[in-house]
């Protein structure tokens, strides 16, 4: 499987094919159906989150391109959508990417066909991460401290003094990622909502203990 080119497609959470991986020799009814998928997911682990590729996913199981530290036994939350919420177990991980068992079984073909479904009618609201960081704004406001509350990989939401309106551009340099320009699209009650002219990556996003390290 082709892992180099994953992280190049960005924000679009359906990118590559939904396939059958079964081997074409044998009783298929007896192999594990595992599907292919570029899914963007939200994973959880203690107190670390941050959003990782689901590359494949069966009935009891998925495989997981991560940069959160997990280790074989480590427990793990996995959000599909904001709405499907898978856990497991971490049963291996070479250091780039992890197995895990699911806790109890699926219909994964039933899952991925729902979430596809919900990504057209447009009923897929984008995942975010929740943290509470601060990110250095530049506009012409001048340059100062924004605490941000989530993240997604297209927009950020923040809490201000009141300098951000609505259309206002700012420039935001947010932990060790590079800086990204945004259009604030909302602001009430000393919150603001960005909207970025260029996404984040899901390697930009792969762990909310990257954001905290400003510059580096």
């Amino acid at each position: 499987m082709n892992t180099h080119s994953f992280d190049e497609y960005g924000s679009d959470p359906w990118h590559g094919s939904i396939n059958d991986d079964r081997s074409p020799g044998g009783d298929k009814r007896s192999q594990p159906r595992q599907r292919s998928v570029f899914r963007v997911a939200r994973v959880s682990a203690a107190s670390e989150e941050g959003f990782a590729r689901v590359l494949n996913i069966s009935d009891e199981g998925l495989m997981l391109a991560t940069q959160l530290r997990v280790s074989p036994g480590a427990d793990l939350q996995i959000d599909l959508s904001e709405v499907i919420r898978l856990s497991g177990k971490v049963v291996w991980h070479d250091g780039k990417n992890c197995g895990v068992q699911l806790s109890y079984p699926i219909d994964s073909a039933a899952t991925l066909v729902r979430l596809f479904a919900d990504s057209v009618r447009g009923g897929d609201r984008p995942l975010r991460l929740h943290c509470s960081t601060e990110a250095i704004a530049k506009g012409e406001f001048g340059t100062r401290s924004v605490q941000i509350e989530n993240i997604s990989l297209r927009g950020v939401k923040v809490r201000h003094d009141g300098s951000f309106q609505e259309g206002l551009r700012v420039k935001l340099l947010l932990g060790a990622i590079e800086e990204r320009e945004g259009v604030v699209r909302w602001s009430q009650a000393g919150q603001a909502g960005i909207s970025l002219l260029t996404p984040f990556s899901v390697r930009d996003l792969g762990s909310t203990d990257k954001l905290g390290r400003v510059g580096g």
